[in-house]
């Protein structure tokens, strides 16, 4: 568009020179692009409300994990699982998904996490940052 509009000018400021009046190059009009806009904004998701689970976190859960360092719970129903971590660092609730035969979460700042009957691996940006071995689950 801007280049359209120089072209014009140019030709505009050609025809106002009395001398140059009868040597007037006309330039094809530049192609146009149009870009759709949707007629009303789209509204972004509504982010979700994580449920808490009972304060021994046995109701509604459907996973328990130990290990010698954390415990974690997977609570909800298909769906809307709830991945509920613990450890003497601090706790973490992210939303969880089935993955093979145990759990993983959303990714959360480059950080997933994995848990099945044999270990709770966590992962940054796809590299193993930690591997516990699962002493019992349920």
């Amino acid at each position: 568009m801007r280049r359209r509009l120089r072209t014009t000018a140019a030709a505009l400021a050609l025809l106002s020179a009395p001398a140059l009046t009868a040597c007037v190059t006309y330039l094809p009009a530049a192609p146009t692009i149009t870009i759709p806009v949707p007629e009303a904004p789209v509204a972004p998701a509504a982010p979700y409300e994580v449920p808490q689970p009972s304060a021994g976190r046995t109701s509604g859960c459907v996973a328990s994990y130990e290990t010698a360092q954390s415990h974690v719970d997977i609570c909800g129903s298909a769906g809307s699982l709830y991945y509920y971590g613990s450890s003497d660092s601090g706790s973490i609730t992210l939303r969880a998904y089935t993955s093979g035969s145990g759990y993983a979460t959303e990714s959360n700042d480059g950080h997933v996490y994995h848990v099945d009957d044999s270990a709770l691996t966590i992962a940054r940006h796809g590299t193993i940052i930690s591997s516990q071995s699962v002493l019992s689950s349920s």
